[in-house]
């Protein structure tokens, strides 16, 4: 992905950060891929939480997600209320009903934060954005046996034994460096699924690459994910490491 004035920014996507580890933010890289347009917008209810949308994921209100008339799914939009001189960055996950007057409707977290929530509906710059994920953080589970061998969202046949998991935004195929920041262990996974869905979770490992983190007994464990630059470097240092290796490089 081609960087045009892009500069380092740290975002939160969800508000599960924990006591034991304070002031983790994500960090992404942000270029601006379209221009600035004006379009009608309004919210959605939280009345609405857990309804299915077009992402195949459901609706969480204090996500920062849209149902857009014509964007991508996916794809993540910068929205102002020129009202308030407010922005917040969405990701495109529904689309707007054919009956509605509008062009984007945002979730409760992402209206109420640009101060949109007064407003039933109402004039919102929206300009398009492409974002290269850096490092995030968040709480990580994982998944096996019930799942071995049924099809991701990428049309693999899941194996519980490989180094994969699910993330809900990050491209197939991106390779990422999960690190258990409890204990210090790390592996590299590749994404190949959709998920986890769940409230404050941010990715779903295999359980070979929960084993090697040391988490399976617990369940959960609360993680650093890095993208990595390149397939290359992924392929190259795709074995378990725990603390002690990585010190000894």
């Amino acid at each position: 992905m081609s960087l045009l004035a892009s500069a380092l920014l740290a975002f939160s996507f969800s508000s599960c950060l924990m006591t034991d580890f304070p002031n983790l933010t994500p960090q992404f890289y942000l270029s601006y891929s379209g221009h600035p347009r004006e379009e009608i917008g309004s919210w959605l209810g939280r009345v609405l939480s857990g309804r299915r949308t077009a992402s195949g994921e459901p609706y969480d209100p204090m996500d920062l997600t849209a149902a857009h008339r014509r964007e991508p799914i996916y794809r993540f939009l910068k929205v102002t209320n020129p009202r308030t001189g407010r922005s917040v960055i969405v990701r495109v996950i529904d689309r707007v009903p054919r009956r509605s007057d509008c062009d984007i409707m945002l979730s409760w977290r992402a209206a109420r934060l640009i101060g949109l929530i007064k407003d039933k509906i109402g004039r919102v710059i929206v300009e398009p954005v492409e974002v290269t994920w850096v490092r995030q953080f968040g709480v990580a589970s994982w998944y096996g046996r019930r799942w071995h061998g049924r099809s991701t969202a990428n049309m693999e046949v899941f194996n519980m034994h490989d180094m994969t998991a699910a993330h809900r935004f990050l491209p197939f195929n991106t390779y990422v460096r999960v690190t258990n920041l409890k204990n210090g262990r790390s592996v590299i996974v590749r994404i190949n699924d959709r998920g986890p869905f769940l409230k404050g979770r941010v990715i779903d490992l295999s359980y070979r690459a929960a084993e090697a983190l040391g988490m399976i007994k617990v369940g959960t464990a609360y993680v650093m994910l890095e993208v990595l630059p390149d397939e290359l470097v992924a392929e190259a240092d795709s074995r378990p490491r725990s603390a002690d290796a990585r010190a000894s490089d």
